[in-house]
């Protein structure tokens, strides 16, 4: 199991087919914070949404993270 960042967990989600929208409210944040995660304009977040956005992808089947080449 590798260590997920804010931005890779973002990455493993979105493959997994979840909406910016989605990914936002199972975190606590904008859509806006998430798209700028998934682009790469905007490094961090904070550490309750970092943690959450690592918890989620975490959570999802192996299958789903591994397409995303995180895990």
């Amino acid at each position: 199991m590798s260590i997920l960042s804010p931005q890779e967990a973002v990455q493993v989600l979105v493959a997994a087919k979840w909406s910016e929208a989605r990914i936002a409210k199972a975190a606590g944040t904008s859509q806006p914070t998430i798209h700028r995660l998934k682009r790469g304009s905007q490094r961090t977040v904070a550490f309750e949404v970092g943690a959450e956005l690592i918890r989620l992808a975490e959570g999802l089947p192996a299958d789903a993270a591994a397409v995303a080449g995180a895990v």
